[in-house]
């Protein structure tokens, strides 16, 4: 949680190894703010050929290959 405003924001946390993404101050703005980021996250997740956005969880995250010297 903090400083999600697109699905975008959302889905890089995820991609972080997020499971759960919360908004916060956006709601004080934008009272619609979570079918639209929910709408924009499924859009991104799409647009990177992921079946939903969960299948985004960790990879940003490096593998144990990325250790190897």
């Amino acid at each position: 949680m903090g400083g999600v405003t697109t699905g975008l924001d959302a889905l890089e946390l995820i991609a972080a190894g997020a499971s759960a993404v919360g908004l916060g101050t956006i709601l004080f703005s934008d009272p619609e703010a979570p079918t639209r980021i929910r709408d924009e996250l499924v859009a991104e997740a799409a647009s990177r050929n992921l079946d939903n956005p969960l299948a985004a969880r960790g990879l940003a995250l490096p593998t144990a290959a990325d250790f190897v010297v």
